[in-house]
């Protein structure tokens, strides 16, 4: 983890890296923020295709302003449609899922 934040400079998000390495002030407040107390990262808890095809392009169509809000969503639709018919296992596991929060 040591190599990985020197080759890198992204902390990891793993107890056993040593957030003493970050050095900038900046960073470290951000690492701080991003490790501990109540998270909801949206991506951990969307399928990799979903994230990938639809969340990534749908936000540049509307930041870019290419693309209408409209057609944003009929992306996602689309590409949610296309991951429920082509991972119905998945789907189902997903449906059953309940994520445990920490520190409740």
């Amino acid at each position: 983890m040591k190599r990985w934040f020197e080759l890198t400079g992204v902390g990891i998000a793993d107890k056993r890296f040593d957030a003493s390495l970050i050095k900038n002030s900046v960073l470290r407040q951000l690492y701080e923020w991003e490790t501990t107390g109540p998270q909801v990262w949206l991506e951990n808890y969307n399928p990799p295709q979903i994230d990938s095809e639809a969340n990534l392009k749908a936000g540049q169509l509307i930041f870019s302003r290419s693309g209408t809000p409209q057609e944003a969503a009929q992306l996602w639709q689309s590409v949610a449609q296309r991951w429920r018919t082509q991972n119905p296992d998945d789907l189902q596991n997903w449906r059953a899922w309940h994520p445990e929060i920490s520190g409740a």
